[in-house]
């Protein structure tokens, strides 16, 4: 979005061709909403590389890499590791571009008048342990060759910049001049101002071809919501190719070798609806370091936690045991979290009285994988709780089945009608819920004829608003 906006500035006619229903559907909806030059830091070291090796089998590290093999991953992985020698250069160099990046991103905001709850309260890097400290203290020697300012705090000190913080640390390092903000916010607001210019979308529009013709590029589309696809062809004097991990394939078509690859990376948005959580909650961005975790104060009442990074190729699965650390980390670094966490539930489920959704069970586990046609829910849980969630989500099928399924109101309040809601085993339009039992608990199988796409979405949401909650 910000490339449409530059290139309307520059009196260019422009289109924006979006494979999401709105702007900012994807990476832009709900990462960790830093604005920062204090994380410039290249990861090209061998110890991210021993890091990534060690920790395959450790499914709540940080930095997880699936080893199974594929020639994008590995011929990704050796110009990885052969821009090593570079680290120190590139990390400046890189600095130095967030730095413009950051002050561009504040300019267009003043002068668009976006309001994407932005806070320029600065970012605090928190350390335990001195090993990790003292690299903190060697990055920002380079960080400040790359011309930004930082300096190092005591743990005292640490607690007069953000009063939330609970406990001592070994030390930190704040940078006073970066911010946070809802970047989906943001763009959605870019997105207004780029039509204001007179920019054209093209949403729900999927990329079939790139060629050239001439002088020009032609590129075929498959326009329209699922059920009410069809053709479009645009025509163009140049393409700007901004799509993410999708650059790869696209920039293929036109002769251009772009080796991007996909890293997932989890966040959650944890409500705070009374006074006493809002207290409790970090207004200072933090950065913990040594588990890779960040946190934004989006709003008063909102605060957004992000953190790891998954190299598992092009996979939008939602793992409840990769959510599960910056649930903890919240309950660990912030007063009444975890009171508050069980009095709210899941994003206002009804402090959890889903009498009849199997995720709600406690203890219970899930875990959301994609299929042709939707979903499939596995739900795992403790011994002596695997028979109510198999009943549970049984309750749940029988639900489906009912001509009325859809017609269930839902309050909030877990009385409604079970099984939908706020429930990750979705029941909604033209969905269909198969149960088989399994070791430990249930598979239930959830498909849309319409929009497993949507159906897709919205299950790994709630599952990840559940894994918060709990």
């Amino acid at each position: 979005m910000t490339t449409a906006y530059a290139l309307l500035g520059r009196g260019y006619d422009v289109t924006v061709i979006d494979r999401q229903r709105y702007p900012a559907m994807e990476t832009s909806f709900a990462n960790g909403g830093q604005l920062s030059a204090s994380n410039a830091e290249v990861w090209n070291r061998w110890a991210t590389v021993w890091h990534g090796i060690l920790d395959m089998t450790n499914a709540a590290s940080p930095l997880l890499v699936n080893p199974s093999p594929s020639w994008h991953k590995y011929s990704w992985f050796a110009e990885f590791i052969a821009a090593i020698p570079r680290y120190r250069a590139n990390t400046i160099a890189t600095t130095a571009m967030a730095i413009r990046a950051r002050q561009l991103l504040f300019n267009i905001a003043e002068r668009e008048k976006i309001d994407f709850g932005l806070e320029r309260r600065g970012i605090l890097h928190l350390y335990n342990e001195r090993t990790a400290f003292e690299h903190g203290l060697e990055v920002s020697r380079l960080l400040k060759e790359g011309g930004l300012e930082r300096r190092a705090v005591t743990s005292a000190e640490m607690r007069s910049i953000e009063p939330a913080l609970t406990h001592d640390y070994y030390g930190g390092i704040f940078t006073p001049d970066d911010a946070t903000g809802d970047i989906h916010r943001f763009t959605r607001g870019l997105a207004a101002a780029c039509t204001a210019r007179g920019a054209r979308f093209l949403q729900e529009a999927e990329v079939k071809e790139l060629r050239h013709t001439g002088s020009r590029l032609e590129i075929a589309l498959n326009l329209g919501p699922h059920g009410d696809i069809h053709d479009e062809q645009v025509t163009a004097d140049g393409i700007v190719i901004c799509a993410g991990v999708g650059s790869r394939a696209l920039a293929a078509q036109l002769g251009d070798r772009v080796n991007i690859y996909p890293v997932k990376g989890y966040s959650i948005t944890v409500n705070l609806p009374d006074e006493a959580s809002q207290k409790a909650a970090p207004w200072v961005s933090l950065m913990d370091d040594t588990v890779k975790i960040v946190s934004s104060r989006l709003a008063p009442d909102q605060l957004r936690v992000a953190g790891t990074a998954e190299f598992n190729g092009y996979n939008y699965d939602i793992r409840a045991d990769r959510i599960e650390p910056l649930v903890d980390w919240v309950r660990r670094e912030t007063k009444d979290r975890d009171k508050e966490a069980k009095s709210t539930g899941a994003e206002g489920a009804g402090n959890l009285r889903m009498a009849h959704c199997a995720s709600a069970v406690e203890g219970a586990k899930t875990a959301i994988k994609d299929t042709k046609e939707g979903v499939l829910v596995t739900i795992t849980g403790p011994a002596d709780k695997v028979a109510e969630i198999r009943a549970r989500a049984k309750h749940t099928a029988d639900v489906a089945k009912k001509p009325d399924a859809t017609k269930v109101t839902h309050t909030g309040e877990g009385t409604g009608g079970g099984g939908v809601g706020r429930c990750p085993i979705v029941v909604e339009g033209d969905t269909t819920v198969d149960v088989k039992e399994i070791e430990g608990g249930v598979e239930v199988d959830v498909k849309s004829k319409k929009d497993p796409a949507a159906l897709q979405k919205e299950a790994k949401a709630r599952a990840a608003n559940f894994a918060a909650a709990k």
